[in-house]
């Protein structure tokens, strides 16, 4: 049987030791929450629409407007091709859109305007750039920094002030 001395004590836990660990336990809990504190309020805030209650309350207006736009029977054809390009570093979306009355006939003399929206990064939303043809055709591009499944939102205006809203997504790959 071996007898310590005062002098062979080995580790003794004491309260520098125990004020050491709670302080590290906690420094890294806080470390841990500012970092994700940051983060969220960094990066997309998840939002697709920046003033959502006043969107809900102008949904009479928005039952109307669409309303109106299937009283114009239009229909529309979409096209869209992809190619990575080289000059620009991105991805070229070329749009082709056919824009017919109720008859089938060509609607002619309408701005169109449009944006390709990134699902996630709002950051990432290019505008589309439409020119018109004979025929009821209108084509735009718009140089996408990445692949993916873009929205496309569409507003094709008649010279009469007749709007009519196209939502389609496009693959880019």
């Amino acid at each position: 049987m071996t007898v310590l001395n005062e002098t062979d004590r080995g580790f003794r836990l004491t309260g520098r030791h125990v004020l050491i660990a709670m302080l590290a336990f906690f420094g890294i809990v806080v470390g841990v929450n500012v970092t994700f504190v940051h983060l969220a309020l960094s990066t997309w805030t998840g939002l697709t629409d920046h003033d959502s209650y006043r969107t809900g309350l102008s949904w009479n207006r928005t039952l109307e407007r669409d309303a109106a736009q299937k009283a114009l029977g239009w229909t529309t054809d979409i096209d869209s091709r992809s190619a990575w390009s080289e000059a620009s570093q991105g991805w070229r979306l070329a749009v082709t859109l056919v824009v017919r009355d109720a008859h089938g006939r060509p609607v002619n003399g309408l701005s169109v305007e449009g944006e390709a929206r990134h699902p996630v990064a709002e950051a990432d939303d290019r505008p589309l750039a439409f020119a018109g043809t004979a025929g009821g055709v209108y084509a735009g591009v718009a140089i996408l920094p990445g692949a993916g499944n873009w929205e496309l939102k569409l507003t094709a205006t008649a010279p009469d002030g007749q709007v009519y809203r196209i939502d389609t997504v496009a693959t880019v790959r």
